[in-house]
């Protein structure tokens, strides 16, 4: 006979599967998830079947941790090849160019080059702070997450071709474009801690 699983209990497997070092909150929900359905079907102690099951499935368990964050890892490069396929992205990217090309005969091309510039390092400060906070500080940690905002930061450091621009213009593009991007990224992010915040943090 099927017996569900309190919250206490859940909770217990929750803090098992976590010092096991299956660190990400949303893959330790859905292994959680399992682990108790795999329970509720078993007769006697609680504990006694927990160790029991996870003597035996521990290994294949672990395995499929290392599945899920490469998983996760595949699903942040889908959300930046998204947001580069996205239609907005270079709606965006062109009204920014525009209003920055005709500020450009008023105030001068490299004066306006300066200030998306600036635009962008406090974009891209917005993102960083956000990875930082989120790798330290935070108590929650979700996989996809995780990966968006560690291949966003590494390849904001990398990634320098502003060092290689030389013509004004198209300099006031590339800065338009990535500034463009990166508030399309960010929102999305935002998106996704909101998404992970209703499903699991009840």
């Amino acid at each position: 006979m099927e017996t569900k699983l309190t919250p206490q209990q859940l909770s217990y497997i929750d803090r098992y599967l976590k010092n096991s070092d299956v660190f990400y909150d949303d893959i330790r929900y859905e292994m959680t998830d399992h682990v108790a359905s795999a329970i509720e079907n078993m007769e006697g102690n609680f504990y006694d079947n927990l160790y029991s099951y996870m003597a035996e499935h521990r290994t294949e368990l672990l395995e499929s941790n290392k599945v899920f964050k490469k998983l996760a890892f595949d699903k942040a490069v889908s959300l930046i090849t998204k947001t580069l396929a996205n239609v907005q992205l270079y709606s965006v990217t062109a009204i920014l160019f525009a209003t920055a090309y005709f500020a450009g005969t008023i105030a001068g091309n490299e004066t306006i080059t300066d200030n998306l510039h600036i635009a962008l390092i406090l974009i891209l400060t917005v993102v960083l702070l956000n990875f930082w906070y989120y790798k330290i500080f935070s108590s929650r940690s979700y996989s996809v997450i995780d990966k968006l905002l560690t291949v966003v930061y590494f390849g904001a450091i990398v990634i320098r071709v502003d060092m290689f621009i030389e013509n004004t213009i198209l300099l006031n593009l590339y800065y338009s474009f990535c500034i463009a991007f990166f508030i399309l990224l960010t929102q999305s992010l935002y998106r996704l801690k909101r998404k992970y915040k209703l499903r699991y943090e009840v």
